[in-house]
């Protein structure tokens, strides 16, 4: 019993924070506050966004054309409707598929630079007492 009391009054000790004590020599360089981060505009990460957005959404309108003249050709009687039928059918498919491919290639444009990218690392030269002299920030 009184070795599980020691135990119990040890581990308060050690768990009760000490005194928080000052450096005694001081700090030997100055505080300098970092200047706030440039507020850059995403104008061009929504365009490609919505953009993309809108290719996407009108390659479905173009796959329902070429479905439609797909259907058309296959019910089609006259050589030449034949001929006109499957022609526009494949315009229309690779006019979905090319639309389809640029807006998720326009979409991911968009997501890298509005979240991915990073501003270009800036470098400063600083003469003085007590200064640093290159700062490189990235």
């Amino acid at each position: 019993m009184r070795r599980c009391l020691a135990a119990l009054l040890a581990a308060i000790v050690v768990s009760v924070p000490g005194p928080v004590r000052a450096d005694p020599a001081g700090t030997p360089f100055e505080t300098i506050p970092l200047p706030p981060p440039a507020v850059r505009p995403h104008k061009a990460a929504y365009l490609c966004l919505l953009t993309g957005a809108g290719l996407i959404a009108g390659s479905f309108v173009l796959a329902d054309r070429a479905d439609a003249a797909y259907d058309r050709y296959l019910t089609a009687q006259v050589p030449s409707d034949i001929e006109h039928w499957y022609d526009e059918a494949t315009r229309y498919d690779r006019w979905s598929s090319a639309a389809l491919l640029g807006g998720e290639a326009l979409v991911a444009t968009g997501l890298y630079l509005r979240f991915l990218r990073r501003p270009m690392p800036t470098t400063a030269v600083l003469i003085g007492p007590g200064v640093c002299a290159v700062s490189y920030r990235f």
